[in-house]
């Protein structure tokens, strides 16, 4: 099932139906200040196990040269392993219809010298991350649709540049066999002008 984002990309899969069912299509320009809704619709599916994955396919922005064909996972989180013997790895999964966290038991040889265990938090890790998602969820909606319009548009300055080069190119080609006939008009006509001359 799919949501998609931008006109012309709603056309295509709706022409398309029986091989790729469209849940619901928005406008690029609006999409920004629906995006919250959107990622509600995703985390409530997600979380109530109608949807095993969310997968965002776009256009990323490297340069106004360069972009290309991209997938991004929103959900399920994928943790892989900690990095540094400090870190501590939080593992992100659904359980009962809710967020649930496990984190990656710490390292017995940890020195206690680099932990500060004055170190509180108002609320529960797992209230914390309900807050948490949707807004990082939010965030990787907006710029992925951001990055798909940046490159839109670097590919229409790309050919609006290539077009203007090549209409100044016709411009000068023009020019030169409006000269030439020009030319060939005057040298036509001194001729006719010193044979009538010469008649006399």
């Amino acid at each position: 099932n799919c949501v998609v984002i931008g006109n012309r990309v709603a056309s295509w899969f709706a022409r398309r139906p029986e091989k790729y069912p469209m849940l619901a299509s928005y406008e690029c320009g609006r999409f920004v200040r629906q995006a919250p809704e959107v990622v509600d619709q995703f985390v409530t599916s997600y979380l109530s196990g109608n949807t095993d994955a969310i997968e965002v396919m776009y256009t990323r922005f490297f340069s106004f040269s360069r972009n290309t064909a991209a997938t991004r996972s929103l959900l399920p989180f994928e943790p892989h392993e900690a990095t540094h013997d400090m870190d501590e790895v939080w593992h992100l999964h659904s359980k009962e219809g809710k967020f649930a966290v496990t984190t990656q038991p710490e390292p017995e040889h940890h020195s206690p010298k680099y932990v500060d265990y004055n170190l509180a938090f108002d609320q529960e890790p797992e209230e914390i991350m309900d807050q948490m998602i949707p807004l990082y969820l939010n965030s990787q909606m907006v710029r992925t649709v951001e990055e798909s319009i940046a490159s839109e548009m670097a590919i229409r300055m790309q050919s609006m540049k290539q077009a203007s080069e090549n209409a100044g190119k016709l411009g000068h080609d023009l020019a030169l066999q409006y000269n030439r006939q020009r030319q060939d008009m005057i040298t036509s006509a001194l001729i006719e002008s010193l044979v009538h001359a010469e008649d006399y």
